[in-house]
């Protein structure tokens, strides 16, 4: 991908999950598009599990967590609505659905899907990997 040896510290971490002392990070709140501007309620809001900040395009990444079909890469259907939610919200198609973890998942199947569902995401945002 593009972006140099320090693309990483082109990403911030700004909304949901933990920082690096384990400290809770507010989730970003994306409000519902399709609502009027001065109309208030969060109906058809999103609240992204996880977002990062990519300073070079001012993007954000937005990424929620969610439960997988047999597959291990389609969310179930209530997942598949949220994101399309997140999506529309966003204003944007930078947003994904990681797995979640579950009971007796196995931790390198659980870090390799994730991996897939990020390095698609980041392709779309930096391009496809130098060769």
């Amino acid at each position: 991908m593009s972006g140099g040896s320090n693309a990483a510290e082109n990403f911030k971490h700004v909304g949901g999950a933990k920082d690096t002392d384990g400290k809770p990070v507010r989730e970003i709140y994306l409000p519902n598009k399709d609502v009027s501007v001065g109309q208030y309620g969060r109906k058809g809001s999103s609240n992204p599990d996880i977002t990062y900040h990519y300073k070079p395009t001012e993007t954000d990444l937005h990424l929620n967590t969610g439960k997988m079909r047999k597959d291990g890469k389609t969310g179930i259907a209530s997942e598949r609505r949220s994101l399309a939610n997140m999506v529309k919200n966003a204003g944007r198609p930078l947003a994904s659905l990681l797995p979640k973890s579950r009971p007796g998942m196995d931790v390198e199947d659980l870090d390799q899907a994730a991996k897939e569902v990020l390095r698609e995401q980041l392709t779309k945002l930096l391009g496809p990997p130098a060769k």
